[in-house]
């Protein structure tokens, strides 16, 4: 599947290598099913694979990854050298972060989200109607 993407054996590489190298292709597979347009695709996997070498650095595993981690991560982004030389694009790997995260998250390879504050009882209702007789995931109910 990322061969779908990329072509450079250098790139395919290092996106399958570090922490989050196992779940990139699962990734790849649920942007195309989205319909994450080409150029959404190759930055949101880039975002996934720079997220591994940070936490590679900062010893995180993926049983680590959450809100904060992800906080931690993006604000090192405006100083990274590796954005400088992707024109510093450093809002798409917040995004494609946070997307990846939720992904991992609706496949059971991440922790659950943690709530601040107890939800009313007709939300909890509303999420779990959702679930079950729409076939929501979480990271569609937070979008409701």
């Amino acid at each position: 599947m990322l061969e779908d993407w990329f072509v450079a054996a250098p790139t395919l590489t290092r996106l399958r290598s570090g922490p989050t190298g196992p779940f990139v292709e699962g990734f790849a597979q649920f942007l195309r099913a989205a319909g994450y347009v080409r150029g959404s695709v190759l930055r949101y996997l880039r975002a996934a694979a720079h997220l591994g070498t940070w936490m590679h650095a900062h010893s995180v595993v993926t049983a680590m990854l959450d809100e904060r981690t992800l906080e931690a991560f993006t604000a090192h982004l405006p100083g990274c050298a590796c954005l400088r030389r992707n024109r510093g694009i450093y809002r798409d790997a917040r995004a494609g972060v946070r997307l990846f995260l939720a992904h991992l998250r609706d496949r059971g390879m991440a922790p659950p989200a943690q709530r601040s504050c107890a939800l009313p009882d007709v939300v909890e209702q509303f999420e779990h109607w959702m679930r079950s007789h729409r076939g929501v995931t979480a990271s569609t109910l937070r979008i409701y």
